[in-house]
């Protein structure tokens, strides 16, 4: 039989109980709770004496620099194992005050605020060092890279002193790039927010790191100081790059009982002639439809950072069999700051049948705000989008409405910090609203809002089209074990012909499960949705969802 830890104790501990001081250890009593924890109560030594440090540690963030951990007495008895730990906690420091010197170009007043250590706190090296860093990084921001800070504190006044040394501010001197073999130098300097001769700012190097990852053409980019030895006030920057292959083939599918099979190749080129600019050509056949496009995007427009597009496109329209769709897109989209799009698109559509033929003019414009951590796998921000489309009247074409739509999507990480012990709790609210104009009392069926299964109502086969439309989601995702993750949902919503017809006893809820695998293609996801509405539905077995991607 293998012992198990009985107790774990601590002799010399009086500013910490010994409850406070168990939960900075990963080694645990044994017991039945929690039941999930595997390996409580057993005894490891060298995970203990990670432990031992862990308690080293936690005591010199709360003040005690001079704290001694002692060796663990390990007692091995009949009913289990007794481990006591002999604790010395030494004097508790304190900070009685904080003083910075040697500023000259930033003031106490705008160092101050932002510091972490405080009068009345206990001492922090931790604390120290971040204090120290961040003031670093105030100089650094303003051309003053070689500032020197140093922090003492004084036991017998408990005064922490910041003693600076600003050092003088430099300029940058030539620009240089190594590791663009595809990539034209033009589109690099065009992207760099410092230019030869401006002050070097940290926060520049930062944004032009940014503006080149943005261009997707990029696997690694590195920045070197050349001449910074004996501070000069002129230093050279070397930009180091590897690049990514600039040509791809995709290939990507998924399945449902509802919708049957669908596949989808694309051939695309992210760094055409050198200049970042993208082409690619997608066809996507399946079940219910197909369609072929050709896009092209220009990242850099009229000289400035707007992005025009072209797509071109040919679709066999899924909601009903014999109808083509043939077009193009023109669009420009400008980035707000760092987190907003603005776009502003035109699309000329013509739609055809067997015994029928119209045409679509519309403008619309869209604003996004994205705030994720992550685009694959977020654990915390926002996405949230409005839209609104103008068709016919002046822009011409044979119908007339007007939509509006908008979408809020949130993720928050409600526990752990890595990401296979993290649980995350993600909702999307998606509502729109649609009307016909002028002499089009009802909108064609290919613009009214769709319901779809896979991403909207999971319980749900049936595709449903109408003008008012409100979809709700809640999602609770974590990662099981290494790429598989699983999800618990919740959808809830319809999409109603008119406005009319809205009410609480057609709103359909769906309750379900699924499985995420991640993929070099991107995470894929099964699912499977269950009906708890009371409509007609009721008395079946669900739907399974097979797909590419989140559902939000």
């Amino acid at each position: 039989r293998r012992l198990r830890i009985k107790r774990i104790e601590f002799v010399g501990n009086e500013a910490f109980t010994d409850e406070e001081l168990k939960k900075q250890i990963s080694t645990k009593e044994a017991g039945w709770w929690p039941p999930w924890r595997r390996g409580k109560g057993i005894y490891d030594e060298e995970r203990f004496e990670v432990d031992l440090k862990a308690l080293g540690i936690f005591y010199r963030r709360n003040g005690f620099l001079d704290v001694e951990i002692g060796e663990p007495k390990v007692e091995v008895k009949e009913d289990g194992i007794y481990i006591t730990v002999r604790v010395r906690e030494g004097r508790r420091y304190r900070v009685r005050g904080v003083v910075i010197e040697g500023n000259r170009v930033l003031s106490d007043e705008e160092l101050l605020p932002r510091l972490s250590v405080r009068p009345g706190k206990p001492l922090n090296e931790e604390e120290l060092t971040a204090d120290r860093t961040y003031i670093r990084s105030r100089y650094a921001d303003l051309g003053y890279i070689y500032a020197q800070v140093e922090p003492r504190y004084d036991p017998k006044t408990g005064v922490v002193t910041y003693h600076v040394r600003e050092g003088v501010r430099v300029r940058v001197g030539r620009i240089t790039f190594s590791g663009n073999e595809r990539t034209k130098e033009s589109l690099l300097r065009r992207e760099m927010a410092l230019k030869e001769g401006d002050v070097l700012r940290a926060s520049k190097l930062a944004e032009s790191r940014v503006n080149l990852f943005r261009l997707g053409i990029f696997n690694s980019i590195r920045f070197e100081l050349k001449g910074t030895e004996g501070e000069s006030e002129v230093v050279d920057l070397m930009v180091i790059l590897r690049e990514r292959n600039s040509g791809s083939i995709n290939l990507r599918g998924g399945y449902s009982p509802a919708e049957g099979v669908r596949a989808t190749l694309e051939l695309s080129h992210r760094n055409l002639f050198g200049m970042a600019r993208r082409f690619s050509s997608k066809l996507r056949v399946g079940t219910l439809g197909g369609r072929y496009e050709i896009l092209y995007v220009e990242p850099w427009l009229f000289n400035t950072r707007t992005q025009g597009m072209v797509r071109l496109f040919r679709e066999d329209m899924e909601a009903q069999r014999d109808v083509l769709a043939t077009g193009c897109i023109v669009g420009i989209t400008r980035k707000i700051k760092k987190a907003n799009d603005l776009s502003l698109q035109y699309r000329y559509q013509i739609l055809s049948g067997p015994d029928f033929e119209t045409s679509i003019s519309s403008l619309g414009t869209v604003f996004q705000r994205d705030t994720r951590d992550s685009f694959l796998d977020p654990s915390k921000g926002w996405l949230n989008e409005l839209s609104v489309e103008y068709a016919g009247g002046f822009l011409r074409g044979e119908n007339s409405f007007f939509k509006l739509s908008g979408a809020l999507r949130n993720y928050r990480k409600l526990v752990g910090d890595k990401r296979r012990y993290r649980l995350v709790l993600a909702w999307a609210l998606r509502a729109g609203y649609a009307r016909g104009l002028r002499a089009t009392k009802r909108i064609i069926l290919f613009e009214r809002f769709e319901r779809d299964g896979s991403t909207m109502l999971r319980g749900h086969r049936e595709r449903v089209r109408g003008d008012v439309m409100l979809i709700g989601n809640v999602e609770l995702r974590s990662w099981i074990y290494r790429f598989i993750g699983g999800t618990l949902f919740l959808d809830l919503g319809n999409v109603w012909g008119d406005v009319g017809d809205v009410s609480l006893d057609s709103v359909k809820v769906d309750l379900g499960a699924g499985l995420r695998f991640d993929t070099p293609i991107g995470p894929v996801r099964i699912d499977y949705g269950y009906p708890l509405d009371r409509g007609d539905d009721v008395g079946m077995p669900g739907e399974i969802w097979i797909s590419l991607g989140n559902a939000f």
